[in-house]
């Protein structure tokens, strides 16, 4: 299945849905790239998203910034190989 299939199943939570959805943020864009990182329970590849979202009024501004959005990582709830809960730290620096 895709990220997006996912994401509207909910595997990401409530926040990634509301983004993508155009019904509640019409001037969005969403890009959604991918990252792995290691499971600290089994040590296998975890799949998670970095969402990008930019106010499609700053997609051609001169402002880097503006141009380049906001990245949200997103992860999983589960380690798709042990069940392991992920719980994602923003202290954790990564």
């Amino acid at each position: 299945m895709s990220w997006r299939g996912d994401i509207a199943m909910g595997k990401y939570g409530k926040l990634p849905c509301a983004l993508i959805d155009n019904n509640m943020f019409p001037g969005v864009e969403v890009n959604c790239g991918s990252f792995a990182v290691a499971c600290p329970c089994c040590g296998s590849q975890i799949s998670c998203l970095d969402i990008r979202f930019i106010d499609a009024r700053d997609r051609l501004s001169d402002e880097v910034r503006k141009r380049t959005g906001v990245h949200m990582p997103v992860y999983p709830e589960k380690c798709p190989v042990c069940g392991l809960d992920i719980v994602y730290d923003v202290c954790d620096g990564g």
